[in-house]
C-alpha cells in the first residue's frame, strides 16, 4: 500500500528532454488560420495567442508580423482601415488586437441577452447536461456578476418578457445601457404614448408611404389643356386669310 502521509514527488525533467518536448509541441501547434468575419472573434484570438505561446513566440515585432500573416486579407484590409493609412507593422501587438477586438466585437445589449436566456428551453434529444451548458453560456454576456439589486433586475427580466406590445418590446431590447425598472417603465411608457400618436394620425395602420400614395392618388386630376395651345378662332383666321391676300396682291 501507497503511505498517503507522504508527499508525492514530481520527476524532473534535464535540460536536453525538455528542449525536445518543447520541439514536439512547437511542431504540433498549428495556427488557427485566417480570421473569418461574423466567426467568434475571442475564439479565434483564444486560439491564436495560445499558437504564439506554443511557438514561445515573445517579440513584440514578430508577434505583429505573425499576426498579419495569419489574419488573411479581408481581416488585414479592414484593419488598414481602421488605422486610417497608418502601417499596421508599426504599431504594437497589443493596441493592434484591442482594434481588431473593438471592430469584430459586437455590442452587448444587456436587456436583449437576458431576454434571450429566458426564451430558451430544453430542445427535443437536448439531454439535461447539453441544455445547462446552453444557459451556463448564454448566461456570460447577461452582465450578471455587476448586478447590485437583483430584485431589481429580476422585475425589469420579468417586464420585458411579459410586455405584449411587441413594438415596445423590441424598442426595449435595443437599448445598450442597463438601468433600473423604473426608468425602464418610463421608457416604455413613451415609446408607447409615442405609437398611440402615430396611430391617430394614421387610422388606417398602413405604412406611411402607402398613405402618402393614397393622398397623391386621390387628388383631382391636373387640367390637361391647360398647357395646350389656344384654338384659333373662325373670325381670326379669316381676318389672317385677307390679310395674307392683301399683301400678296399688294407685290404683285
Amino acid at each position: 500500500m501507497v503511505d498517503q502521509t507522504q508527499t508525492p514527488t514530481i520527476p524532473t525533467v534535464d535540460s536536453k528532454a525538455d528542449g525536445k518536448n518543447d520541439m514536439f509541441f512547437a511542431n504540433l501547434a498549428k495556427s488557427p488560420g485566417p480570421y473569418i468575419p461574423g466567426t467568434s472573434w475571442s475564439y479565434w484570438k483564444r486560439m491564436f495567442l495560445n499558437y504564439l505561446s506554443i511557438r514561445q513566440v515573445t517579440d513584440n515585432r514578430i508577434k505583429v508580423l505573425v499576426l498579419l500573416t495569419e489574419l488573411g486579407q479581408v481581416a488585414n484590409t479592414a484593419l488598414e482601415g481602421l488605422l486610417h493609412g497608418a502601417t499596421p507593422e508599426g504599431k504594437p501587438f497589443d493596441d493592434l488586437l484591442s482594434i481588431l477586438e473593438k471592430h469584430y466585437t459586437p455590442k452587448v445589449l444587456v436587456l436583449a441577452e437576458r431576454y434571450k436566456l429566458l426564451q430558451l428551453s430544453q430542445k427535443d434529444n437536448q439531454s439535461l447536461s447539453e441544455f445547462y451548458a446552453e444557459l451556463s453560456q448564454a448566461a456570460r454576456d447577461c452582465r450578471f456578476t455587476s448586478v447590485t439589486d437583483f430584485e431589481d433586475c429580476m422585475v425589469r427580466m420579468a417586464f420585458v418578457k411579459g410586455i405584449k406590445n411587441k413594438n415596445t418590446r423590441l424598442r426595449l431590447l435595443e437599448k445598450e445601457e442597463d438601468g433600473d425598472s423604473t426608468g425602464l417603465l418610463t421608457l416604455a411608457q413613451a415609446f408607447e404614448a409615442a405609437q398611440n400618436q402615430a396611430t391617430s394620425l394614421n387610422p388606417s395602420g398602413a405604412p406611411l408611404a402607402n398613405v402618402i400614395g393614397k393622398v397623391e392618388r386621390n387628388q383631382p386630376p391636373r387640367n390637361q389643356n391647360q398647357n395646350r395651345p389656344r384654338p384659333v378662332s373662325s373670325s381670326t383666321s379669316s381676318s389672317t386669310a385677307n390679310d395674307n391676300d392683301d399683301q400678296l396682291g399688294m407685290k404683285i
